[in-house]
C-alpha cells in the first residue's frame, strides 16, 4: 500500500522524532532535543491573534496570504537585504518554513537532477530531495575551521548535471553565520554553472558576536536564481502558529501558489497570519535580550562540553544550537544519544541525520530550556561521561 517514494524515505531525517519518542513518559529530563525557543510569544503578537479572533478573522484569506502581511515581508528585505520584492507577485505566505521548504524543492527540482547540500544541514532538505526525484550531492563543512564552506569542493561537484544548491545560514545544526565572501563564492559558482540557489533564513536574526547576517540575494545577478525561504517560529518564537514564506521570481510564485501550495495547504491560517504582521511590524527591542540569554547559554554549554574528556565542541555563530563531537566516547551518534538520555537524563539529537560528517556527532538546543537547565545538563553530562 505504500508508494516506493515513500517507503525509500524510511530511516531518513527522524532524529528528533527519535529523540522525542525515547523521552515521551519520562520525568526529570533535560530536553535538548528539540529547536523550539523555551521563551513564550510576546505579548504583542499574542494580542494581535486575539484580536483577529474576536474579529472573526477565521475565514479563508487571499491563498497567496494576507496582502499586508505580504507587504511586510517585502519591506523586511528590503531593509535588511536591499534587495525589492514585489508583494503582490515575488512573495508567498505559507504554513510554515517546512512547506516552504518542500513545495520550493518540488516545483523546481526533475527526477534525476542532483542538489548540492551541504554537509551537515538541515535533516529534512534531503527527504524533500529524494520526494522530488533528485539526487543528493554533498559538499562538507569543514569542522576545523568553524564548520566553514569547502568552496573547492562546492566548485569540484557544481557541474554539469547539478539544478540547485542548498544552504541555510545559520546553518542547522552547526550554527555556521556564512559570511559576505563564501556567499560570494556560492553565488560565483551559481552563475558559472546555472544553478539555482535555495536559501534557508529562518534564524536570520538569531547571531552572536556581532556576526552580520549576510543574504546571497544582495550579490549582483542572485535574485532571479534565489529561492528565499524564511519565517517567524525560531526568532519570535511562534513554532506552533506555522506561518513562514518564500521569495522568488513572480512566475515560480505563482505557479507554486496555484499548484502544490494551493493541493498542500490552500493557505496560511488567518489567525496565524495576523499575529506574524505584528511579529514583523511591533517592537523588536525585547529581541537583543533574548539573543543575548542565547549567547550566555551557548557560552555556558560550550564551555562546559569541552571541559569533557572525549568531547569537542566548536562556537556557533548563530542559532540556538551546538554540534559537538562525541566521538571520542561514542562514534555512533543514536547509541550515544540513547545512552545519554539513559544514564544521564538529557535528551539530544543523533547528527548522523544530518549528513554523513553528523557521525560522531549530536546536536544539543541550548535555546529550549533555560540557564539554569543548561547548567544542570551540563553538570549530569560532566557525572556521566564519558560513559
Amino acid at each position: 500500500m505504500i508508494a516506493d517514494r515513500i517507503a525509500r524515505l524510511e530511516g531518513k531525517g527522524i532524529a528528533v522524532e527519535w529523540a522525542r519518542e525515547l523521552a515521551r513518559g519520562r520525568k526529570g529530563l533535560i530536553r535538548l532535543e528539540t529547536a523550539d525557543p523555551n521563551f513564550d510569544t510576546p505579548p504583542h503578537i499574542i494580542e494581535a491573534a486575539k484580536r483577529a479572533l474576536d474579529r472573526g478573522h477565521t475565514h479563508y484569506t487571499d491563498f497567496q496570504g494576507l496582502p499586508e502581511l505580504r507587504e511586510a515581508i517585502a519591506e523586511k528585505l528590503e531593509a535588511e537585504a536591499g534587495v525589492s520584492y514585489n508583494p503582490d507577485t515575488e512573495i508567498l505566505v505559507t504554513s510554515g518554513t517546512a512547506e516552504s521548504i518542500y513545495i520550493a524543492i518540488q516545483g523546481t527540482i526533475n527526477p534525476g537532477d542532483e542538489v548540492i547540500l551541504t554537509d551537515p544541514t538541515y535533516l529534512i532538505f534531503e527527504p524533500c530531495v529524494m520526494l522530488a526525484g533528485g539526487m543528493v550531492v554533498r559538499i562538507p563543512l569543514i569542522e576545523e575551521a568553524g564548520w566553514t564552506l569547502d568552496v573547492e569542493e562546492l566548485r569540484a561537484k557544481a557541474g554539469p548535471r547539478p539544478r540547485a544548491v542548498i544552504i541555510n545560514s545559520p546553518n542547522n545544526p552547526t550554527g555556521t553565520v556564512f559570511g559576505r565572501a563564501e556567499l560570494e563564492q556560492v553565488a560565483e559558482v551559481a552563475l558559472e554553472n546555472d544553478l539555482i540557489v535555495l536559501f534557508d533564513m529562518l534564524f536570520d536574526k538569531i547571531v552572536f558576536d556581532g556576526e552580520k547576517m549576510e543574504n546571497v540575494v544582495s550579490i549582483p545577478d542572485m535574485k532571479a536564481r534565489t529561492i528565499l525561504l524564511g519565517g517567524f517560529s525560531k526568532v519570535y518564537s511562534t513554532c506552533g502558529f506555522r506561518v513562514g514564506w518564500l521569495a522568488a521570481g513572480a512566475e515560480l510564485v505563482s505557479r507554486l501558489t496555484n499548484t502544490l501550495h494551493l493541493y498542500v495547504s490552500i493557505c496560511a491560517g488567518s489567525v496565524a497570519q495576523e499575529a506574524a504582521i505584528a511579529a514583523l511590524r511591533g517592537p523588536q527591542d525585547w529581541l537583543k535580550e533574548w539573543v543575548g540569554s542565547y549567547q550566555q547559554r551557548r557560552d555556558l554549554l560550550v564551555e562546559g562540553l569541552n571541559s569533557i574528556d572525549g568531547i569537542r565542541c566548536q562556537l556557533p555563530k548563530g542559532g540556538y544550537f551546538v554540534f559537538p563531537d562525541i566521538s571520542g566516547i561514542e562514534k555512533d551518534a543514536y547509541q550515544f544519544a540513547q545512552r545519554l538520555i539513559d544514564e544521564a537524563g538529557v535528551v539530544v539529537t543523533p547528527g548522523s541525520d544530518y549528513g554523513p560528517h553528523g557521525q560522531g556527532h549530536v546536536r544539543m538546543v541550548f535555546g529550549s530550556t533555560s540557564e539554569d537547565g543548561i547548567r544542570e545538563a551540563v553538570e549530569r553530562m560532566k557525572r556521566h561521561l564519558p560513559f
